[in-house]
């Protein structure tokens, strides 16, 4: 089984193996509701008139969590620290990977994860890409597809942090 793995930094893109992808615009919707069901062979990075979507639901979760924070005047840089680098583990080595809290529409077989880095640490495309593949190969993850996501596109860009795709 061939890994399906791929980092795309800001500035350059590192492709390992050949996928397949289509733009976002061309994928299927679900239902009524006309949410975007992304498949596998669909996950690209964003371009800047493409929409990434969540579910109505998560969409609203993700913005009362924000409004939340923001009413207790609470940085997302502070939160996302406090959360994600507490334990002596994830202070030591910098990162953090998690399921996303609020993750993408997607396909039921793909799991949408997050790679936090601490800011008190910088890694190089290629740690990164160390850094996943290592953590894939530990779970015995074969596919999987991850990306840095452009500036004007991340949502929270106070703290470094990568997308990760796991089909399983």
């Amino acid at each position: 089984m061939s890994l399906t793995r791929r980092l795309f930094s800001v500035v350059s893109i590192t492709l390992r193996n050949k996928v397949n992808f289509i733009s976002y615009n061309q994928s299927s919707y679900l239902g009524n509701n006309k949410l975007l069901l992304i498949i596998w062979n669909y996950i690209n990075p964003p371009s800047n008139d493409e929409c990434v979507y969540r579910s109505t639901e998560t969409r609203l979760a993700y913005e009362q969590h924000r409004q939340k924070l923001t009413t207790q005047r609470i940085p997302i840089k502070d939160y996302i620290i406090s959360r994600y680098f507490k334990c002596p583990k994830s202070i030591e080595r910098g990162w953090n990977i998690v399921l996303n809290n609020f993750p993408l529409c997607l396909s039921p077989e793909i799991k949408h994860l997050v790679m936090w880095i601490s800011p008190k640490k910088q890694f190089s495309d290629a740690n990164i890409n160390d850094i996943i593949e290592n953590y894939m190969s530990e779970r015995d993850h074969h596919e999987y597809i991850y990306y840095r996501n452009r500036p004007e596109r991340q949502s929270i860009p106070t703290v470094d942090h990568i997308q990760i795709f796991v089909r399983e």
